[in-house]
């Protein structure tokens, strides 16, 4: 995550606890306990839409393509002033966040607000978290909003 410059050294006065687990593909994943931060963080309005919402948008549609944002919370850049925040003890020193860790009470909906806001005007494509799904009533029109949404 270094390398990849989703974290950097951190001078932060504050530090979340971390834990790494195993996953299933044997790579590992940082885990982050926000508990204490999420208290006092200013809570995130944004509206999650609901199977039954996302479902009537989709009324009539045979085709569908499916596209998972892989890590996708890390494509949101963190406010400069928030970083120190998210930092975190590692074995290389103290290090922070440059873009949105899991963990945070807010993350869903910051990423369901940037989701809404880059793909939210194309009528054929419905967005859950980082769950995008484009969808038609014929091959030909799928093959166009597939093209709109890339």
């Amino acid at each position: 995550m270094l390398e990849s410059d989703i974290i950097s050294k951190s001078t932060s006065p504050y530090a979340s606890p971390i834990t790494v687990v195993m996953k299933k593909d044997g790579t590992i994943r940082l885990c982050l306990d926000f508990r204490k931060l999420n208290k006092i963080i200013i809570f995130d309005a944004e509206p999650i839409p609901t199977l039954d919402e996302l479902l009537g948008k989709m009324k009539g549609a045979k085709f569908f393509i499916k596209c998972d944002l892989t890590k996708g919370y890390w494509q949101i850049p963190m406010d400069q002033d928030s970083k120190a925040y998210k930092a975190f003890q590692t074995t290389q020193g103290l290090m922070e966040f440059n873009y949105m860790p899991f963990g945070l009470s807010t993350a869903a909906c910051t990423f369901q607000r940037a989701m809404l806001d880059t793909l939210g005007k194309l009528p054929f494509v419905v967005s859950y978290l980082d769950d995008v799904l484009i969808f038609s009533k014929s091959w030909e029109e799928h093959l166009e909003h597939f093209e709109k949404t890339l």
